[in-house]
């Protein structure tokens, strides 16, 4: 248990020394971030998918 722990630290980016309010801090900064990252990726797959299917609808016609 005191090996996850220490991976629990690591994960945040903080150290066992590290306030509450530190920790809360990167864990938000930590959730925004990855919060964008998702926006992003599901932006371009969205996009992606688009350029797919008007490929496919195009090329199957001929």
């Amino acid at each position: 248990r005191g090996k996850a722990r220490e991976d629990y630290y690591q994960v945040l980016g903080v150290t066992v020394n590290s306030t509450p309010q530190e920790i809360k801090e990167a864990y938000r900064k930590l959730q925004k971030r990855h919060h964008i990252l998702i926006l992003l990726a599901t932006r371009v797959m969205h996009d992606y998918t688009l350029l797919l299917n008007e490929a496919y609808k195009v090329l199957m016609r001929n």
